[in-house]
């Protein structure tokens, strides 16, 4: 049997226990995968029978971790529901106190009014005021008629094709040059869209707008200047009256409104949420009471069920057996395969270790042949895949019935049969002797010309 033979054989010995530890392993992370899956529904069960139990809040009697996280609950919602008052009351006082500052401030204004009335200097300035506010809306007026006309004439005088040639040549311009052909061209041209008026038009264009913009500009900061001297007299007469102190104090109570509304507006959500069970506080002590019934005997469990009213924890808790059930089921097929798991492992890492120092070792060596055959090779891969015997015994059982097949073109004896031959080449004649020993047989072979066999190599 030639060694690509041996090791096509051990190979597919290889592959064959290598797809049985695939499938078992398979199995086996299947089945995990399933308890995993399992394992978290039933923890979401646990959290809904603990959700109900919250929310019905009945007498656990001895399981005193639950009824503390109950009381807890109580506790902390009572909390939430005085605070949640206390800002209510507060708000209440302090729309009294806005109620009352408004209506001073009323009478304040009036006085603020009568005290600048009374003052000739600020009479002649609101009416310069007046006046310039009246000036600055007439400009803001005029400067946008005339921007619209002067930009909707002007894009005419830019899209005009000769004017805007003559343009760019700065035609009548103290920049203007070209040779007197070019000039006489540019002066016929002017002549027929009228230059000189236009231009004049152009110009005159562009100074109105600039114009227009400039008027706007100044009655802006001459009606800006005297707002804040205005301004400034207004404040004054404020704090003489008393209107500003009271004015401060009216925005920080109408602040302290604003915030208390939004303070009360989120607490009462958040009051509401977890005395339906959707806030974080009952989430929370939720997940506790869940953890502690996970740890309860199922007729314990049963008990607390039986103290609830409504029948949503019922089915949870026939839902909750089911899946026990099953994780127990998935947990005992893994207990049966796993020993057989273990085993076929085992035989894999064998003949995986015996294929690799087969391919590593020069007994793969393609001149070599092997006085054995099929069945002594499945034989004894066999017994070494269930461990009676290791790799290196059947090592050196191959190394003993190891040789070099003569070549077809050279002289002498040939083997045939599976045989072990010794030849001898000096006068034509050739003994042969056989023997056995342990596993395998053993040739020796002589010669006195250059032999055809060799002797088994010692390793």
């Amino acid at each position: 049997m030639k060694a690509k033979d041996i090791s096509r054989i051990i190979s597919d010995h290889r592959n064959v226990l290598e797809h049985q530890v695939s499938q078992l392993n398979d199995r086996i992370m299947d089945n995990r995968q399933q308890i995993l899956l399992l394992k978290r529904e039933q923890a979401e069960i646990y959290q809904q029978m603990a959700k109900v139990l919250l929310l019905e809040s009945p007498d656990v009697g001895e399981l005193s971790e639950i009824n503390q996280l109950l009381l807890r609950l109580k506790s902390e919602l009572g909390d939430l529901n005085s605070r949640l008052q206390q800002l209510k009351n507060k708000l209440e006082q302090d729309q009294l106190i806005y109620d009352e500052l408004t209506a001073q401030t009323v009478i304040l204004e009036d006085k603020k009014v009568e005290l600048l009335l009374k003052d000739k200097s600020f009479s002649e300035l609101a009416d310069k005021f007046t006046q310039a506010e009246t000036m600055l809306s007439d400009a803001e007026i005029l400067n946008s008629d005339i921007q619209a006309e002067v930009s909707t004439k002007l894009a005419e005088f830019d899209t005009h094709p000769i004017y805007h040639y003559l343009t760019k040549r700065h035609f009548e311009q103290p920049e203007y040059k070209g040779k007197w052909i070019f000039r006489h061209l540019d002066s016929w041209l002017a002549r027929q869209v009228d230059h000189p008026r236009n231009r004049r038009n152009y110009l005159m264009l562009q100074s109105m707008s600039a114009e227009a913009e400039r008027r706007k500009d100044d009655a802006s900061q001459r009606y800006h200047g005297l707002f804040e001297k205005r301004q400034v007299m207004i404040d004054k007469a404020a704090t003489q009256v008393g209107f500003t102190a009271v004015n401060d104090r009216l925005e920080r109570i109408q602040s302290g409104i604003d915030s208390g509304s939004d303070d009360i507006k989120r607490l009462h959500e958040t009051l509401r949420d977890n005395i339906n069970g959707h806030g974080e506080l009952f989430a929370s002590i939720s997940e506790k009471i869940a953890s502690i019934m996970a740890q309860l005997p199922l007729s314990k469990l049963n008990d607390l069920v039986l103290k609830t009213e409504s029948p949503q924890d019922d089915l949870l808790f026939k839902n909750l057996l089911m899946n026990k059930n099953k994780i127990a089921a998935l947990e005992n097929t893994i207990t049966e395969i796993h020993p057989q798991w273990l085993n076929v492992s085992a035989q894999y890492d064998r003949i995986h270790k015996l294929n690799q120092e087969f391919i590593d070792s020069n007994l793969s060596a393609s001149k070599y042949a092997y006085d054995i055959g099929v069945r002594q090779i499945e034989s004894m891969l066999e017994t070494l895949v269930i461990g009676d015997i290791y790799s290196q015994h059947f090592s050196e059982i191959l190394r003993g019935v190891r040789y070099i097949p003569v070549s077809n073109s050279s002289s002498g004896s040939s083997s045939s049969g599976g045989g072990f031959f010794s030849s001898s080449s000096g006068g034509g004649h050739g003994s042969s002797t056989l023997s056995s020993s342990g596993g395998g047989s053993h040739r020796s072979s002589s010669s006195s010309g250059g032999g055809k066999f060799t002797t088994t190599d010692s390793f």
